[in-house]
């Protein structure tokens, strides 16, 4: 329709004006519309407090079985992947009191102003926590590397087998009586500038366990790891919201002790309401020793005699404190115990730092031997090769302040100049050729390889990258309940679409387009040309948003709702990467062979020729595969790819370095080991070896 007023030229100059005042004004109109749907669709309006201030009600029996199943199935396999804390390993930990941590008598209940006798190592800190501390509430700190992660993990298994206990029996002893769910749950994920704890905590057990449950604070033991891991001005909004949220209930904490005497400090701040605070003592030279000596064969047990020696005579000296964490043992065993290199070289090193440094190196040329062993490894990765992937991906994360390595946020890491030129050559192209295609006149060619452009330019400088469908933080495919209707489904269904594609791009990426290609029609008359092309381009621009993005939301939500799966209040998500992205991309081909089959049929039974077939059900269809994660994530990676900075086969790296113990699965997303591995990584070329290693890479 809006080539064919194109065609009309200037002289339908009212019909122009009474076109773009009906698009203006249908807009005008439907816009409050549009932005309660798109309010309805966001991750942040679900999980509300209701009116009265008091959180949704709370999860069936059932549904608390559930949770607790997902996340022992979770922690579990991270646990035999991960080889935690050794039993040989037990951690001590010394207890400190105020200012640290709470008043006594408010962590006693009984108004007495003494500290608490808490004795033990890491096998007991259920039982310290269960029968020694009043307020079952406990905030961990410890040094990088101390072992807080592992240690939570176990905690989380022991509580979740606790809670399996006869109902009657745990109801007398366990720190939930009320039969709450121990959750693990990574700060490092939660906004608390615009996420309320219960929708976080909604998030995390969506994200990491694969689970779709709205749970109050009444239904969980918030077990929450890294305070350090949050950017420093929201740490004191965070342990002020955890007071308010959880009142007097359990809950455990870890922070390094660092970052939480600097939190604590503050004016504004608060210690976490009633809970002891412990700190992790590093690991005594008898435990050091002892545990390389068990971990070596008897035959090389000599081979430690001068590093043993060293440590037992300098306990407190730059060896001994270096090997003093489970994180620093357990690289030394790994590379010197069980891989049969001579640990004399430890004693070379002139400070702790570099004997730190040198370990964590030691742990990817363990991973990634030089040169490669193949048996036993389905993949052969050149150690340069994999350090140099690695190493752009640690500070792609390092940069964006983040722990997670997700697929569908590879698109971000592209630098936006080069984001926004890829895909307005890209878009630009695809219009030009389907307006050559359609034997279309200069000026409008024009028009169309503008308004593809300038509408790529928009998309490729956006600074949110689109989410897979079956991502555990989202609920794309499922709607409604099973006992709703299919009317309500549709209706649901469509609302969602209409608020996560149609109304981003229609208001933005169509009306700037349109003005973008006055620019590139030539003009004779600068007055009247000016006008007419203004209208035709706004024309264009609004015409092409509402006769595509609008039924091709339509079109979707009606698809998902009629063939995705129905909700119920307990959905299990897709949580695997490598399942994720393969998901996605079954889930974007299909639907966008659907639409475009779908599509055609409509076109030709309404009379359109084959060109204008073609171009009425190509062009949705490429946006919808484009605007999606998948090819957000293919178009990245394949400049990637290009520049040198990751592999051709992305997934399956990542996947082969969480096997090798470089990387590890949390949830739908990989991490490093640890912060320390990635913040080496990163920042290895600061160092003169670390330079000329690059170099002769």
């Amino acid at each position: 329709m809006t080539l064919f007023f194109l065609d009309e030229g200037r002289e339908k100059a009212n019909q122009w004006a009474g076109i773009f005042a009906f698009y203006l004004a249908f807009v005008v109109a439907l816009s409050p519309v549009l932005v309660r749907l798109r309010k309805q669709a966001s991750p942040l309006s679900q999980g509300r407090p209701n009116r009265s201030g008091n959180h949704a009600s709370g999860l069936a029996a059932e549904e608390r079985d559930i949770l607790t199943d997902a996340v022992a199935r979770e922690l579990r396999r991270e646990e035999k992947q991960r080889g935690l804390l050794d039993p040989r390993l037990p951690l001590l930990w010394t207890v400190m009191g105020p200012p640290l941590s709470d008043h006594w008598r408010v962590i006693r209940h009984d108004g007495d102003d003494q500290p608490l006798v808490l004795e033990g190592d890491s096998n007991d800190l259920l039982v310290l926590l269960r029968d020694l501390i009043p307020s079952h509430r406990l905030a961990v700190l410890g040094e990088p590397g101390a072992g807080k992660t592992s240690l939570l993990i176990k905690l989380t298994l022991a509580a979740l087998a606790d809670r399996e206990l006869d109902a009657e029996a745990a109801a007398s002893s366990s720190p939930f009586p009320d039969r709450r769910v121990p959750v693990l749950c990574r700060l490092s994920t939660w906004d608390p500038f615009t996420q309320s704890v219960t929708q976080w905590l909604s998030d995390c057990i969506r994200r990491d366990y694969g689970v779709a449950l709205k749970p109050s604070p009444e239904d969980v033991f918030p077990i929450m790891d890294g305070l350090d891991e949050m950017p420093e001005e929201s740490r004191v909004v965070a342990v002020k919201a955890i007071n308010v949220t959880f009142g007097d209930a359990p809950l455990v904490l870890t922070c390094r002790t660092k970052e939480y005497r600097d939190t604590i400090a503050r004016q504004n701040a608060d210690v976490i309401t009633g809970a002891v605070v412990i700190s992790l003592n590093p690991l005594s030279s008898e435990t050091i020793c002892g545990y390389l000596t068990d971990a070596t064969k008897p035959s090389r047990v000599n081979q430690w005699a001068k590093v043993f020696s060293r440590i037992k005579r300098y306990p407190r000296g730059r060896l001994a404190t270096s090997l003093s964490t489970p994180l620093a043992l357990n690289l030394a065993r790994a590379t010197y115990a069980e891989g049969g290199r001579d640990p004399s070289i430890l004693l070379t090193f002139r400070s702790k730092s570099d004997l730190e440094m040198h370990l964590l190196d030691q742990l990817l040329l363990s991973c990634y031997p030089d040169p490669p062993v193949l048996e036993g490894n389905p993949k052969h990765y050149r150690h340069t090769d994999a350090r140099r992937w690695l190493a752009f991906i640690a500070r792609s994360s390092l940069r964006r302040k983040t722990h997670d390595i997700a697929w569908w946020e590879l698109w971000i890491v592209v630098p936006r100049p080069i984001r926004g030129l890829t895909t307005a050559l890209l878009f630009g192209l695809a219009a030009g050729i389907l307006g050559l295609m359609m034997a279309l006149p200069s000026q409008e060619l024009w028009i169309l390889f503008s308004l593809g452009a300038s509408g790529g330019m928009i998309s490729g400088l956006k600074d949110q990258p689109a989410r897979p469908s079956a991502a555990p933080a989202r609920n794309a495919l499922s709607f409604g309940s099973p006992a709703e209707g299919i009317g309500r489904r549709i209706i649901s269904s469509v609302r969602r679409e209409l608020g996560r594609r149609f109304i981003p791009v229609f208001a933005g990426t169509f009306t700037l387009s349109g003005l973008t290609s006055i620019i590139f029609i030539s003009l004779e008359d600068p007055v009247s040309d000016m006008i007419y092309a203004a209208l035709a381009a706004a024309i264009l621009g609004l015409g092409l948003g509402v006769s595509i993005w609008f039924p091709l939301s339509i079109f979707l939500g009606v698809l998902l709702a009629l063939f995705g799966k129905p909700r119920n209040t307990y959905v299990h998500y897709v949580i695997d990467p490598v399942s994720l992205y393969r998901k996605e991309r079954r889930t974007i081909l299909s639907a966008g062979a659907a639409f475009m089959i779908v599509s055609s049929l409509t076109w030709v039974l309404a009379g359109l020729t084959l060109t204008q077939t073609l171009f009425l059900a190509i062009v949705p269809t490429i946006l919808l595969l484009y605007t999606s994660a998948l090819g957000e994530h293919l178009m990245a990676r394949l400049l990637l790819v290009l520049a040198g900075k990751l592999p051709l086969s992305l997934m399956e790296f990542l996947e082969d370095a969480n096997r090798r113990g470089v990387l590890r699965q949390v949830g739908g997303v990989y991490q490093f080991r640890h912060a320390l591995v990635r913040d080496r990584l990163a920042r290895r070329d600061e160092s003169g070896t670390s330079r000329e290693a690059s170099h002769s890479a």
